[in-house]
Protein backbone atom coordinates (compact mmCIF):
# COMPACT_ATOMS: atom_id res chain seq x y z
CA UNK A 1 0.00 0.00 0.00
CA UNK A 2 2.46 2.12 1.16
CA UNK A 3 4.05 1.49 -2.50
CA UNK A 4 0.97 2.19 -4.51
CA UNK A 5 0.08 5.39 -2.81
CA UNK A 6 -3.01 7.23 -1.54
CA UNK A 7 -5.94 6.55 -4.04
CA UNK A 8 -7.40 9.34 -6.36
CA UNK A 9 -10.54 9.00 -3.65
CA UNK A 10 -8.38 9.48 -1.03
CA UNK A 11 -6.77 12.50 -2.46
CA UNK A 12 -10.54 13.71 -3.32
CA UNK A 13 -11.10 13.85 0.45
CA UNK A 14 -8.42 15.30 1.56
CA UNK A 15 -9.04 17.86 -0.91
CA UNK A 16 -12.14 18.60 0.64
CA UNK A 17 -10.91 18.11 4.08
CA UNK A 18 -8.23 21.24 3.10
CA UNK A 19 -11.32 23.24 1.29
CA UNK A 20 -13.37 23.17 4.64
CA UNK A 21 -10.44 23.80 7.05
CA UNK A 22 -9.88 26.90 4.75
CA UNK A 23 -13.23 27.94 4.47
CA UNK A 24 -13.39 27.63 8.36
CA UNK A 25 -10.18 29.94 9.09
CA UNK A 26 -11.83 31.96 6.19
CA UNK A 27 -14.88 32.14 8.33
CA UNK A 28 -13.21 32.75 12.13
CA UNK A 29 -10.79 35.96 10.31
CA UNK A 30 -14.23 37.18 8.97
CA UNK A 31 -15.62 36.71 12.73
CA UNK A 32 -12.83 38.46 14.41
CA UNK A 33 -12.78 40.90 12.03
CA UNK A 34 -16.54 41.98 13.10
CA UNK A 35 -15.66 41.68 16.63
CA UNK A 36 -13.49 44.97 16.56
CA UNK A 37 -15.82 47.99 16.16
CA UNK A 38 -14.23 50.57 14.26
CA UNK A 39 -15.80 54.09 14.03
CA UNK A 40 -15.96 55.98 10.63
CA UNK A 41 -14.24 58.83 12.23
CA UNK A 42 -11.64 60.27 14.63
CA UNK A 43 -12.73 62.14 17.60
CA UNK A 44 -14.13 62.50 21.34
CA UNK A 45 -16.08 59.26 22.98
CA UNK A 46 -19.26 61.73 24.30
CA UNK A 47 -21.69 58.84 25.08
CA UNK A 48 -21.39 55.38 25.68
CA UNK A 49 -24.67 53.05 25.08
CA UNK A 50 -23.86 49.40 26.15
CA UNK A 51 -22.13 47.55 29.13
CA UNK A 52 -19.25 45.16 29.24
CA UNK A 53 -20.73 41.62 28.59
CA UNK A 54 -24.17 43.13 26.83
CA UNK A 55 -25.58 41.76 24.18
CA UNK A 56 -25.45 44.74 21.24
CA UNK A 57 -28.87 45.42 19.26
CA UNK A 58 -29.40 47.73 16.40
CA UNK A 59 -28.21 50.52 18.12
CA UNK A 60 -25.42 52.87 18.52
CA UNK A 61 -23.13 51.29 20.59
CA UNK A 62 -21.27 54.70 21.04
CA UNK A 63 -21.01 58.06 20.31
CA UNK A 64 -18.28 60.28 18.86
CA UNK A 65 -17.70 63.69 17.81
CA UNK A 66 -15.34 65.53 16.38
CA UNK A 67 -15.59 69.06 16.77
CA UNK A 68 -11.89 70.47 14.30
CA UNK A 69 -14.63 71.17 12.30
CA UNK A 70 -17.66 72.11 12.73
CA UNK A 71 -20.98 71.71 10.47
CA UNK A 72 -23.30 74.67 10.97
CA UNK A 73 -27.29 73.91 9.40
CA UNK A 74 -28.91 77.73 8.34
CA UNK A 75 -31.99 78.07 6.43
CA UNK A 76 -32.46 80.51 3.59
CA UNK A 77 -35.40 81.68 1.67
CA UNK A 78 -36.25 81.90 -1.66
CA UNK A 79 -35.37 85.32 -2.57
CA UNK A 80 -31.84 84.84 -1.35
CA UNK A 81 -31.20 81.32 -1.83
CA UNK A 82 -30.45 81.98 -6.24
CA UNK A 83 -27.73 84.39 -4.73
CA UNK A 84 -25.43 81.96 -3.09
CA UNK A 85 -23.13 79.70 -4.04
CA UNK A 86 -21.41 76.26 -2.61
CA UNK A 87 -18.01 77.44 -1.48
CA UNK A 88 -19.06 80.98 -0.93
CA UNK A 89 -17.17 82.64 2.34
CA UNK A 90 -19.68 83.46 5.40
CA UNK A 91 -19.41 85.21 8.75
CA UNK A 92 -20.60 83.53 11.50
CA UNK A 93 -20.91 85.35 15.12
CA UNK A 94 -21.24 83.04 18.34
CA UNK A 95 -23.21 85.39 20.70
CA UNK A 96 -21.90 83.02 23.98
CA UNK A 97 -18.30 83.58 22.96
CA UNK A 98 -19.00 87.17 21.57
CA UNK A 99 -16.49 85.66 18.81
CA UNK A 100 -16.79 85.81 15.03
CA UNK A 101 -15.84 83.34 12.81
CA UNK A 102 -15.05 82.76 9.06
CA UNK A 103 -16.74 79.81 7.04
CA UNK A 104 -17.67 78.77 3.69
CA UNK A 105 -20.92 77.04 2.62
CA UNK A 106 -20.40 73.74 1.65
CA UNK A 107 -23.89 72.54 0.33
CA UNK A 108 -27.24 74.55 -0.58
CA UNK A 109 -29.88 71.90 -0.56
CA UNK A 110 -32.24 72.31 -4.17
CA UNK A 111 -35.40 71.54 -2.27
CA UNK A 112 -37.07 73.48 0.46
CA UNK A 113 -37.32 72.45 4.33
CA UNK A 114 -40.83 71.64 4.36
CA UNK A 115 -41.81 72.81 8.02
CA UNK A 116 -39.49 75.94 7.96
CA UNK A 117 -40.17 76.78 4.07
CA UNK A 118 -36.80 77.84 3.65
CA UNK A 119 -33.92 76.17 1.91
CA UNK A 120 -30.75 74.34 4.25
CA UNK A 121 -27.42 75.88 3.50
CA UNK A 122 -24.84 73.52 4.97
CA UNK A 123 -21.54 75.59 6.16
CA UNK A 124 -18.27 74.44 7.72
CA UNK A 125 -15.57 76.54 9.86
CA UNK A 126 -12.50 75.32 10.88
CA UNK A 127 -12.63 75.20 14.58
CA UNK A 128 -8.90 73.77 15.56
CA UNK A 129 -9.29 75.38 18.84
CA UNK A 130 -12.12 73.91 20.23
CA UNK A 131 -13.73 77.04 21.11
CA UNK A 132 -17.13 76.44 19.43
CA UNK A 133 -19.04 73.42 20.97
CA UNK A 134 -21.58 71.26 19.43
CA UNK A 135 -25.34 72.82 19.72
CA UNK A 136 -24.08 76.24 20.05
CA UNK A 137 -26.39 78.64 18.14
CA UNK A 138 -24.75 81.37 15.65
CA UNK A 139 -26.01 84.28 14.01
CA UNK A 140 -24.84 83.75 9.56
CA UNK A 141 -24.01 86.75 7.99
CA UNK A 142 -24.20 86.30 3.80
CA UNK A 143 -23.20 88.18 1.05
CA UNK A 144 -25.88 88.33 -1.59
CA UNK A 145 -24.43 91.06 -3.40
CA UNK A 146 -21.46 93.55 -3.91
CA UNK A 147 -20.97 96.59 -5.95
CA UNK A 148 -17.63 98.53 -6.46
CA UNK A 149 -16.71 101.64 -8.03
CA UNK A 150 -20.99 102.76 -7.55
CA UNK A 151 -22.45 105.81 -5.97
CA UNK A 152 -24.23 105.28 -2.34
CA UNK A 153 -26.17 108.04 -1.05
CA UNK A 154 -28.32 107.77 2.33
CA UNK A 155 -31.63 106.44 1.70
CA UNK A 156 -33.36 109.32 3.10
CA UNK A 157 -32.25 111.56 0.23
CA UNK A 158 -34.25 109.57 -2.23
CA UNK A 159 -37.93 110.32 -2.96
CA UNK A 160 -40.45 108.70 -4.60
CA UNK A 161 -43.18 109.46 -7.15
CA UNK A 162 -45.16 106.12 -7.77
CA UNK A 163 -42.87 103.88 -9.49
CA UNK A 164 -39.77 107.01 -10.16
CA UNK A 165 -37.09 107.38 -7.87
CA UNK A 166 -35.70 111.30 -7.88
CA UNK A 167 -33.40 113.31 -5.92
CA UNK A 168 -32.72 117.03 -5.50
CA UNK A 169 -28.91 118.06 -5.39
CA UNK A 170 -27.59 121.50 -5.16
CA UNK A 171 -25.85 123.57 -8.18
CA UNK A 172 -25.21 127.18 -7.59
CA UNK A 173 -28.06 128.24 -5.24
CA UNK A 174 -30.91 125.56 -6.85
CA UNK A 175 -32.38 122.78 -6.63
CA UNK A 176 -32.01 120.39 -9.10
CA UNK A 177 -34.86 117.54 -9.39
CA UNK A 178 -32.95 114.74 -11.10
CA UNK A 179 -34.59 111.05 -11.83
CA UNK A 180 -32.43 107.95 -10.84
CA UNK A 181 -32.38 104.45 -10.99
CA UNK A 182 -31.81 102.76 -7.64
CA UNK A 183 -29.93 99.00 -7.02
CA UNK A 184 -29.18 97.26 -4.02
CA UNK A 185 -30.19 99.02 -0.50
CA UNK A 186 -28.95 98.02 2.69
CA UNK A 187 -32.01 99.58 4.56
CA UNK A 188 -29.45 102.78 5.43
CA UNK A 189 -27.71 103.58 2.36
CA UNK A 190 -29.02 102.96 -1.32
CA UNK A 191 -27.11 102.56 -4.42
CA UNK A 192 -27.82 105.07 -7.53
CA UNK A 193 -27.12 103.33 -10.66
CA UNK A 194 -28.10 105.96 -12.89
CA UNK A 195 -28.97 109.50 -12.23
CA UNK A 196 -26.32 110.57 -10.03
CA UNK A 197 -22.36 111.66 -10.61
CA UNK A 198 -19.40 111.57 -8.21
CA UNK A 199 -19.19 114.85 -6.51
CA UNK A 200 -22.98 116.08 -6.65
CA UNK A 201 -24.17 117.63 -3.38
CA UNK A 202 -27.14 115.48 -2.73
CA UNK A 203 -30.12 117.54 -0.69
CA UNK A 204 -30.78 115.04 1.98
CA UNK A 205 -33.02 117.46 4.66
CA UNK A 206 -36.18 118.86 4.23
CA UNK A 207 -35.91 118.06 0.67
CA UNK A 208 -39.28 117.17 0.26
CA UNK A 209 -40.59 120.45 1.21
CA UNK A 210 -38.91 121.85 -1.83
CA UNK A 211 -39.35 121.95 -5.71
CA UNK A 212 -37.21 122.49 -9.03
CA UNK A 213 -35.45 125.71 -8.92
CA UNK A 214 -36.09 126.80 -5.47
CA UNK A 215 -33.63 128.68 -4.27
CA UNK A 216 -31.11 126.79 -1.68
CA UNK A 217 -28.58 127.82 0.69
CA UNK A 218 -26.04 125.55 2.05
CA UNK A 219 -25.89 126.29 5.75
CA UNK A 220 -24.10 123.14 7.76
CA UNK A 221 -22.20 120.33 5.45
CA UNK A 222 -21.48 118.40 8.43
CA UNK A 223 -18.02 118.06 7.75
CA UNK A 224 -18.95 116.06 4.32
Amino acid sequence: IAEEGATDEEIRGLRAQVSQAQAGLESAELMLDRSEVKAPISGVVVGVEVEVGEIGGMGPALFIADIDNIKVMTYVSERNINKLSAGDEVEIFFRALEKSFEGNIRSISPVADRQRGNFPVEITIDNEDNLIKAGMFGEVEFITGKYEDVVVVPQSGVLRNGKDRYVYSYNDGDAIRKEVKTGFSTGDYIVIEEGLEVGDLLIVRGQENIDEGDKVEIVSRGGN
